[in-house]
C-alpha cells in the first residue's frame, strides 16, 4: 500500500519497479514474471512493458550502487563482506542482463 513511500534515492515509482524487483529479488523465470503481469492486469494494474525493459538495469544498477557504498561504510569486517557479496550479486546479474539484452 505504501511502497511508493520509500525512503530511497529512488522515490514514488511506477509498479513495474515493483515487478523488476521481484525478478531480481525472487529470481523469478519468464513464465513466472509473465504470470505476475498478468494477474496483476487482470486486477486492474497494468504493466507497461517497456518499461520493464527500462527498469529491469536500472533496479540492478542502483542495488548494485547500494550495496556498494554501504559496505564502504561497515564498521566490521563481516559486514562488509555480508554486503560487499550482495553487491557482486547485483554486478553479476547487471551483466547477465545487460549481455542478454
Amino acid at each position: 500500500m505504501d511502497h511508493h513511500a520509500g525512503h530511497d534515492l529512488i522515490g514514488c515509482q511506477d509498479p513495474a519497479w515493483d515487478v523488476v524487483g521481484a525478478e531480481a529479488e525472487l529470481g523469478l523465470h519468464a513464465d513466472e514474471s509473465h504470470a505476475l503481469v498478468d494477474g496483476l492486469s487482470r486486477r486492474g494494474c497494468f504493466i507497461d512493458g517497456e518499461l520493464l525493459g527500462f527498469y529491469a538495469p536500472a533496479y540492478l544498477a542502483f542495488q548494485l550502487g547500494h550495496f556498494r557504498l554501504a559496505a564502504q561504510d561497515a564498521r566490521s569486517p563481516t559486514e562488509r563482506r555480508r554486503l560487499e557479496a550482495h553487491g557482486e550479486r547485483y554486478a553479476r546479474a547487471l551483466r547477465r542482463h545487460l549481455a542478454n539484452s
